[in-house]
């Protein structure tokens, strides 16, 4: 397994559908720069830069060609590797959601694609995804009545730092987000210590590694810098956010540990669960995981119209990089944002 392979395995893809180029320099408007990089009758991509902190961040915002007011969604992208396939117009999230009516705005967050300043995991980068979302907000062609925030893996880690800074948006769902980053990396330590003859133990070396750099130390070495990333403690401050929220979590990831969703959900008063399987079934009781988090399991059927404001979806046979009930989870993603 390659870097790249690995670094992938901390990211929540989501992958739709997709589209002659047309390039060329547009107003910077909010942005420090804004660049056309493709443009046909239904989608307009441009590369963006913006300042946060001092440091020059880019990004990426693909909008629907037609006039008019869109709803607007920030996707916050896992791992720390740039956007990566997000510049795939064919199969990005950003270029499938603006063809169909919604302005997506994205960070490539400090470290990345060229942004100025170090990646920090889960620190800074959250004043990276803030500022972009309040920017794009600005846009007259962005429906400021209809906001949802997107986040995986690193990426939902970000979203929960977001929403506790009380983000103005109305919807946010996060795909395995580490609530205790210090909890994840001890178990890929010992996962890299214990079990060397896994296809995984790249993955888990490369992330601990990359982890242990950026933060600066080990969690035991510098117990601060971890705890100042860990989001059980902003629960608080998520809960209080005025929007509704989609927590979603596959029972096999063995990067971020199920455990942590569900302790989040237990925080966050109001939180309906569900347990769906590998058929698609819901399942009453709770995966082993989450038996003592004190969470009551729904007999369902997972809503369609999101009346409630708080959401744990677990899913059976669903890794961190995906697996059998990848589609499910992605059509009930894609169904609570939409909705909004």
């Amino acid at each position: 397994m390659t870097r790249t392979a690995a670094l992938a395995l901390f990211c929540t893809l989501l992958v739709l559908a997709a589209c002659s180029d047309a390039t060329g320099p547009s107003s910077p408007r909010v942005w420090q720069s804004a660049t056309v990089t493709f443009q046909d009758t239904s989608l307009v991509i441009e590369a963006v830069t913006y300042e946060v902190g001092g440091l020059t961040i880019k990004g990426q915002l693909c909008r629907p060609a037609a006039p008019g007011q869109h709803p607007l969604v920030l996707w916050n992208h896992g791992g720390w590797g740039g956007l990566g396939d997000e510049f795939n117009r064919a199969t990005s999230l950003c270029a499938n959601l603006a063809r169909i009516g919604y302005a997506v705005i994205e960070s490539s967050y400090r470290g990345e694609d060229g942004s100025a300043g170090s990646i920090e995991i889960c620190a800074g980068e959250v004043d990276d995804a803030y500022r972009i979302l309040q920017l794009a907000r600005t846009e007259q062609f962005v429906d400021t009545a209809r906001v949802a925030i997107l986040g995986g893996s690193h990426g939902g880690c970000i979203t929960y730092g977001v929403l506790a800074r009380s983000a103005a948006a109305r919807r946010a769902v996060i795909v395995a987000g580490p609530t205790d980053l210090a909890a994840t990396w001890r178990s890929l330590a010992d996962s890299v210590v214990s079990d060397s003859a896994s296809s995984r133990f790249l993955a888990w070396d490369f992330i601990v590694h990359d982890t242990r750099i950026y933060v600066g130390g080990t969690p035991d070495s510098q117990p601060a810098e971890w705890a100042r990333r860990g989001m059980l403690q902003r629960a608080d401050a998520i809960s209080a956010w005025p929007g509704k929220i989609l927590i979603q979590h596959g029972v096999n990831d063995d990067i971020v540990l199920l455990a942590q969703s569900c302790a989040m959900a237990a925080l966050l008063p109001g939180t309906v669960a569900f347990h769906v399987d590998g058929n698609g079934q819901i399942v009453t009781a709770a995966p082993a995981a989450c038996a003592g988090s004190g969470l009551t399991w729904s007999a369902g059927p997972v809503p369609t119209d999101w009346t409630g404001s708080r959401y744990l979806v677990v899913y059976d046979s669903l890794t961190h990089d995906g697996g059998p009930n990848q589609q499910r989870q992605n059509l009930d993603l894609l169904n609570f944002t939409l909705g909004m």
